[in-house]
């Protein structure tokens, strides 16, 4: 999402925090997010994918990324190598690639990677999973959503 839509959203329609980029998809769907970062940040006036650098380039609505990746796999362009870089919480990529066993896996192991290690380093944690990740893949996401409610009620998170 450009800089001028999410400066309509926060300045104009009072919406504070949006998907407005994926920066997995680097080497991937013609590279739109090429660029991008993984952490929440307020966007800059000048580009969408630059964090605001002071007041003036300040746009009210935090953008987010849109789908949360292992790193390992994300470090990749693409599919090159016969990776793919998107891998991590979204089943469309982790376990149609993977397998129904080791894809969850995967999954909760990229959650716990950003609750665990990511909460120890910064002070909090998030995991992001855009709207795709439930075409097709009720069962997974189901097992998902329930395997995080488990895993945060067992570690208070």
């Amino acid at each position: 999402m450009d800089a001028e839509n999410q400066k309509i959203l926060g300045h104009g329609r009072g919406i504070h925090v949006c998907q407005g980029q994926i920066w997995s998809q680097h080497g991937i769907d013609n590279g739109d997010g090429d660029g991008g970062i993984c952490y929440p940040y307020y966007p800059s006036r000048e580009h969408y994918l630059k964090p605001a650098q002071g007041t003036a380039d300040f746009i009210d609505c935090v953008c987010l990324d849109g789908w949360t990746c292992d790193f390992l796999a994300a470090r990749r362009n693409g599919f090159q190598g016969g990776f793919n870089s998107r891998l991590g919480v979204g089943p469309i990529e982790t376990v149609v690639k993977l397998g129904v066993v080791p894809g969850r896996k995967e999954m909760m192991d990229t959650v716990a990677m950003h609750f665990d290690q990511g909460h120890a380093l910064n002070g909090f944690g998030w995991v992001t999973a855009i709207w795709e990740v439930s075409i097709g893949h009720d069962e997974d996401l189901t097992y998902w959503l329930q395997a995080v409610q488990t895993r945060c009620r067992i570690h208070r998170c």
